[in-house]
């Protein structure tokens, strides 16, 4: 039943992390703009709602492989989720859809991401069973 709950708070700390990267990436865009167009009003409404199924499947594929093993060795450092996080987040510049964007607001969001997902599941990691030596 453990396990159970374990994978309910770590699809949910995955949601609501893909919630808030997509909302950081969506003000810092607002507020660095990219290139010479500026997100701002509806605009950015409509990029946060088109962003957030990108980012949510761009970062499960990486991510994934990160959970599996933060859970198998037990990783609960703050520091080991936001750093991975912030390689996907570069990673992610580089292989977007619209090819090389500016890394630095993929970087801080995907910060922001990791450690969403820390609070709500990764702290937790590998608790939900016990190792028991033979």
């Amino acid at each position: 039943m453990r396990a159970v709950f374990r994978l309910l708070a770590i699809g949910f700390g995955y949601g609501l992390a893909t919630i808030v990267a997509t909302a950081a990436v969506t003000v810092l865009f607002a507020i660095v703009g990219e290139g010479n167009e500026f997100v701002e009003g509806f605009s950015a409404l409509v990029f946060f709602f088109t962003m957030l199924p990108v980012f949510g499947t761009f970062v499960l594929k990486a991510w994934l492989p990160i959970v599996v093993i933060a859970e198998w060795r037990q990783w609960q450092s703050w520091l080991i989720y936001v750093v991975l996080a912030i390689l996907i987040g570069i990673l992610g510049a580089f292989l977007g859809p619209d090819g090389v964007v500016d890394a630095a607001p993929l970087a801080a969001s995907a910060a922001l991401g990791g450690l969403t997902y820390w609070l709500i599941a990764g702290r937790n990691a590998g608790r939900w069973y016990d190792r028991r030596s033979a």
